[in-house]
């Protein structure tokens, strides 16, 4: 009963996709955003014999930065004129601090420079306790960005991430995923072997056959033909191993135009056995033919299976193929 709750392989890896891609474009849309700008530096003032500097620290990002540290240079001394926020704080080595900046709060700072020149390189950097912002000289340049890196974000986004995901994916579903459901390492294993003898199309009946171990029997059985002239015989076994009833169909084709068999004996090859009502743990055997020539280097016959219950349609093949004279 829990088997029909969990997600079949193809949709995990697609979940892992999708939320990956889907992370990336909110780590995107929530990055930190932490500028200090340098608008303007004033060579005169009445106030201070030193340089005069207006700095505005920017927080753009959707999250509050916290521990927020300017350093200046610690060449110059530097002293606090006016400010928007009286918790700011200038420390001796030319350090800057709030302890708190929201998100879209910016706060501004005129401080007197003496002792050397005071230049836009002064600013050294801007840290806070998750990230390390930027130096701007304008307000407008912070909230920009730049086409070489919207364009390697969205390639990281939308080619990288979907890559990796289905990288990811596929180790999820080949290497875990049978560990902690092992009907899927049985179903892979006996669906392997399956395709190696000619069968295909098969993943889909496979997993509603609830095979309990690798080494289980699959229900149909295609014998080793037997000729009639320029017909080959095949003995069709056929067992219904489904919890409930099934009607089974199945037709065969070959590169050999049957019509050729109908004008120079008058009979039609039976290639086609349908309508094959069996209830759970009924078998029947059915004979198929196909017109194949006795001289046929290649003999090719592609067998067209179906499925059909109250609840579900399964389609298949199986391809037999001879090389010589049979």
């Amino acid at each position: 009963m829990l088997e029909e709750f969990i997600p079949s392989p193809s949709i995990i890896t697609g979940s892992i996709i999708a939320g990956l891609t889907v992370a990336a474009i909110l780590a995107y849309l929530n990055r930190r955003q932490l500028f200090v700008i340098v608008p303007r530096l004033f060579s005169y003032s009445e106030v201070s014999s030193g340089q005069i500097i207006e700095l505005t620290i920017l927080n753009r990002g959707r999250k509050t930065e916290e521990d927020v540290e300017v350093q200046l240079s610690p060449e110059l001394s530097y002293t606090v004129i006016a400010t928007t926020l009286p918790s700011l704080e200038l420390t001796d080595q030319g350090f800057i601090q709030l302890r708190r900046l929201a998100k879209g709060e910016d706060v501004s700072i005129v401080l007197s420079a003496e002792g050397g020149e005071f230049t836009q390189e002064s600013v050294l950097s801007i840290t806070s306790k998750e990230t390390k912002g930027e130096v701007k000289n304008k307000i407008e340049e912070s909230q920009e960005v730049p086409p070489a890196a919207a364009a390697g974000a969205f390639a990281f986004i939308f080619i990288f991430m979907p890559v990796i995901g289905y990288f990811f994916g596929n180790v999820f579903v080949d290497e875990i995923w049978p560990d902690i459901h092992p009907k899927t390492k049985i179903e892979r294993v006996v669906s392997e072997r399956l395709e190696k003898s000619g069968w295909e199309d098969i993943d889909e009946y496979l997993q509603a056959l609830d095979f309990s171990s690798e080494n289980s029997e699959w229900p149909i059985v295609v014998s080793f033909p037997s000729r009639s002239g320029d017909l080959l015989k095949f003995k069709v076994d056929i067992n219904n191993k489904l919890k409930s009833r099934a009607e089974f169909r199945v037709s065969l084709s070959t590169a050999f135009d049957s019509n050729v068999y109908l004008r120079r004996t008058g009979d039609w090859p039976n290639s086609i056995e349908s309508g094959i009502l069996l209830l759970p743990n009924e078998h029947t055997k059915r004979t198929l033919e196909a017109y194949i020539p006795y001289k046929a280097s290649t003999k090719l016959v592609v067998f067209d299976f179906s499925v059909e219950t109250p609840d579900n349609r399964y389609s298949f093949k199986y391809v037999w193929q001879y090389e010589g004279r049979k």
